[in-house]
């Protein structure tokens, strides 16, 4: 049967260039986010929050460049002089080569991650994106860490600054020991600001890192709308968790 392309299941043992112990998930990939929504929904997840950077202190058409590495609760300049609201997420570049690399420890560079405010190069919203590349010449990917080791599916969107190419991205799925359990390419061309890129993926084993990489070494990549989602606990707390997720989505919309 021909999977359709906005949903995709795979089942990943060991997947072929992860280098360390073995780890088996099944996988799902979404380029939609509706069916993803849905499939969060009947999987019996719960949405523990959603990073939508817009409470960043970024001039309207700004772009606000920062260190290395963005993080809950941890100050990092003007821009989140409190840090993240998302307690258990972490941002950082990744300087190894090649996409799905291994973690990076963080950058010292002051500008390795820029906010981009609504107006500034096409963008509709407050994103968080890269700059090593394009300020240092250092092709980098971008991390999206989860510290809490309990989510079990994750959402974003991607974004690309018009005039700084239209490759794809290749994104690493890591478990929380850091071992690869799957990947996902997106073939160029892509669309650039205001569009944005959806990425979901569903697993059955808590997810610890995303590896975002662009094959473009000058294109200043970003995200958008982190959706992290955790699997219900059972069974005593099921009930109380779900209604307090039914809240949540109800507010969001």
């Amino acid at each position: 049967m021909r999977t359709p392309p906005r949903f995709m299941l795979v089942h990943a043992l060991c997947a072929p260039l992860a280098a360390t112990s073995a780890s088996s998930a099944d996988i799902a990939y979404f380029t939609e986010a509706g069916p993803f929504h849905d499939q969060m929904l009947a999987s019996s997840k719960i949405l523990k929050g959603i990073e939508d950077f817009e409470y960043g202190i970024v001039q309207q058409q700004g772009k606000m460049p920062f260190p290395d590495y963005l993080t809950g609760g941890q100050p990092n300049g003007p821009v989140f002089p409190e840090g993240l609201m998302s307690a258990n997420l972490t941002i950082q570049t990744n300087r190894l080569p090649g996409p799905l690399a291994p973690v990076d420890v963080p950058s010292n560079n002051p500008q390795a991650l820029f906010a981009l405010g609504p107006g500034a190069f096409g963008s509709n919203s407050i994103k968080v994106g890269e700059d090593l590349g394009i300020l240092s010449g250092v092709h980098c990917s971008i991390d999206l860490i989860f510290g809490s080791g309990d989510k079990t599916g994750i959402g974003f969107e991607l974004s690309r600054f018009a005039g700084f190419g239209d490759a794809g991205w290749t994104v690493g799925i890591f478990d929380v020991s850091d071992v690869l359990i799957g990947q996902y390419t997106f073939a160029g061309p892509v669309s650039t600001n205001p569009a944005k890129v959806f990425f979901g993926v569903w697993s059955t084993v808590p997810i610890g890192r995303i590896n975002i990489f662009d094959p473009d070494p000058i294109s200043p990549d970003a995200v958008d709308d982190i959706q992290m989602w955790t699997t219900v606990p059972s069974p005593a707390p099921v009930a109380l968790l779900g209604l307090a997720g039914i809240a949540t989505l109800r507010r969001r919309r």
